[in-house]
């Protein structure tokens, strides 16, 4: 994980034009994408182990598959909620040509996908602050990520359910990004009424926000 972290270092531009092209190129229809395969358990339904097969075409011309689990109690015993693995076979021969470890990979897709929304979604309009709903790796992640593609962000309001998460991520964000200015707020609703682009990246298994009636008009929710 070090040495995938280290290879990803300050190359966020890089990763957002990747997910940019290949959204390209599915949209061009050039891609296979067949539905997900969940993998429960019945005595532990908050646990899941998906595989998402895929073919990209263009000048990747690539298959795989990524093999992720979420076991959420991971979290007390120290661990990391999500862990990965990716497989990529040649789409000429069908042989596997790389095993690699997947979550770093994964939340960096998952953040790059999200920051290119913004930019897409916000091309133009001022944004300084961003709401963000679950304090986790992924939205650490994409705040790194919105960071580098709105250099103009300033300000951050959290919320999570377990306050202790939400002062750990605070801790967490000044140590990465400094001069960041990060608020825990009490509840949800602050979060959405203070903030038009607002991330939710949450591990609930069934929804606790029922109500976007707080959001300001023209709103924009990265999920």
């Amino acid at each position: 994980r070090l040495a995938h972290r280290a290879l990803l270092d300050g190359r966020e531009h890089e990763v957002v034009e990747a997910v940019s092209e290949a959204y390209e190129i599915h949209g061009s229809g050039d891609s296979s994408l067949p539905h997900s395969i969940f993998l429960r358990f019945p005595e532990a339904p908050a646990n899941r182990i998906i595989a998402l097969p895929a073919y990209l075409g263009g000048d990747y011309d690539i298959a795989g598959l990524k093999w992720v689990a979420s076991f959420p109690a991971n979290l007390e015993r120290g661990m990391d909620r999500a862990s990965a693995i990716l497989i990529l076979n040649s789409a000429r021969t069908g042989r596997p040509e790389a095993i690699i470890e997947g979550s770093l990979i994964s939340a960096q897709r998952t953040a790059a996908g999200a920051a290119l929304a913004a930019r897409t979604l916000l091309d133009g309009e001022p944004v300084n602050a961003v709401g963000m709903i679950g304090c986790g790796p992924i939205n650490l992640t994409v705040a790194q990520f919105l960071f580098h593609v709105r250099p103009e962000i300033r300000q951050l309001t959290v919320y999570d359910t377990q306050p202790s998460r939400a002062e750990y991520f605070v801790q967490k964000c000044r140590q990465s990004f400094g001069t960041v200015n990060v608020s825990i707020a009490d509840e949800i609703e602050t979060v959405l009424q203070r903030h038009t682009l607002i991330s939710f990246a949450t591990t609930a298994s069934e929804p606790h926000v029922k109500d976007l009636s707080a959001c300001r008009p023209g709103s924009v929710i990265l999920h």
